[in-house]
């Protein structure tokens, strides 16, 4: 996906930025556009509403804070001790790898 370059003046297509339209002549019309995100067809499954909100996050560039990101993994194993769980963001995930030592670097 590259971007692309309209002319204000006529509408046609440039490939790169260019101080003066080819095709109509006029100077410093040329504004650079983005290419359009693709949709996904649907794939029958139901999606999170986190995912719809991300997703249209996404397509307008909006940022959005941790906050609002649901996780999607809901079982954790605590360790019993509590500062750790803390670090660990409330226990250790299934298939989670942690590096509790090691050298320094």
């Amino acid at each position: 996906m590259s971007v692309t370059f309209v002319c204000n003046n006529c509408g046609a297509r440039h490939p790169k930025w260019s101080g003066k339209c080819e095709n109509c002549g006029e100077w410093n019309t040329l504004a650079e556009q983005a290419p359009a995100i693709p949709s996904r067809p649907a794939s029958g499954g139901s999606t999170s509403k986190a995912a719809q909100r991300a997703q249209q996050r996404v397509s307008g560039n909006v940022p959005m804070s941790f906050a609002d990101i649901e996780g999607a993994v809901k079982n954790r194993a605590t360790t019993g001790l509590q500062d750790v769980d803390r670090v660990l963001g409330g226990g250790f995930v299934p298939g989670m790898v942690v590096l509790l030592s090691g050298e320094p670097g």
